[in-house]
C-alpha cells in the first residue's frame, strides 16, 4: 500500500479475502473482496476484476445469497467474454449451478 502499487495491492487484498472466505469468515471476506474489486477497477485490471467478482460470487453463494452470487458471476462473465478469456466457460458452469 505504501508503494502506491495498486495492481499488486489488489492481488494481495483479493488473496486475503479469498482466504478469509475459505476459513468461513464470509462477512470479513466480502469486506476485503469489495476493497480488492475497487482497487482492480482503479488499476484497470479487467481480468483481475473478473476474478475478484468470481470470488465475491463464491462468497455470496457460500452465504446462501444466490441472487447476489448470480449478479456477480454475470458481471464476471461479461468481462471474461469481452476479453475473449476462456474463463467465461467456467463462469457459465457456475451460473448453471445456482438457482434464481
Amino acid at each position: 500500500k505504501e508503494t502506491g502499487d495498486i495492481y499488486n495491492q489488489a492481488m494481495v487484498v483479493d488473496s486475503i479475502g479469498s482466504a478469509q472466505g475459505a476459513m468461513g469468515n464470509l462477512d470479513e471476506a466480502l469486506i476485503l473482496l469489495a476493497e480488492a474489486l475497487e482497487l482492480r477497477v482503479q488499476s484497470g485490471d479487467r481480468q483481475g476484476e473478473a476474478f475478484t467478482l468470481d470470488h465475491i460470487a463464491k462468497t455470496h453463494h457460500g452465504k446462501g445469497e444466490h441472487g447476489e452470487a448470480r449478479r456477480h458471476w454475470r458481471r464476471a462473465l461479461d468481462i471474461f467474454e469481452d476479453l475473449g478469456d476462456p474463463e467465461a466457460a467456467r463462469i457459465c458452469g457456475q451460473l448453471d449451478t445456482v438457482a434464481d
